[in-house]
């Protein structure tokens, strides 16, 4: 028999949303949390070196360990649900690979999701799932650097979404 220990973690992009988000890691290990996730923790594709480095310092000064990152959304309260198969938006999608793979790098986070996104006028929808492997593949790759896993994340129900 294996003596399994559940862990249990918080997605500091959901709860405790009565603080600012570099906050919520040090209130989860308050509330006896080690472990958190979040969703793309900064308002761009490309965030500066700055608000990288506070959001490190947020997650390894609360002593809690990031075990799920998202990818770049887009404009969520807009409508967007991710840029991973969207031609007109993919390059935001790709910009962000070394980002999410620093921050893994740096906090030790091996597991990011894309968010596929939603189906758009301009293309098909093979075109769409066609540029979604080719941009899983090019995060792959780069996730392998850390031994990082990238998980899709469909983000269905909301209008738009295909999933």
């Amino acid at each position: 028999m294996v003596d399994r220990i559940l862990r249990y973690e918080v997605n500091c992009s959901i709860l405790l949303t009565e603080l600012p988000l570099l906050e919520r890691p040090a209130a989860a290990k308050r509330a006896g949390l080690d472990a958190v996730e979040c969703w793309w923790p900064f308002p761009v594709a490309e965030p500066s070196a700055a608000d990288v480095n506070a959001f490190f310092h947020a997650v390894r000064d609360a002593g809690v360990q990031l075990v799920g990152v998202n990818s770049f959304a887009g404009d969520m309260p807009a409508g967007d649900r991710g840029l991973l198969s969207w031609p007109a938006r993919s390059q935001g999608f790709q910009d962000d690979v070394d980002v999410t793979v620093g921050i893994g790098e740096h906090v030790g986070c091996r597991a990011s999701n894309a968010l596929y996104g939603n189906g758009v006028d301009d293309a098909r929808p093979e075109e769409q799932d066609s540029l979604a492997a080719e941009n899983l593949a090019l995060a792959g790759r780069a996730a392998s650097r850390l031994g990082g896993t990238v998980l899709v994340e469909p983000v269905s129900g909301a209008p738009g979404t295909r999933c």
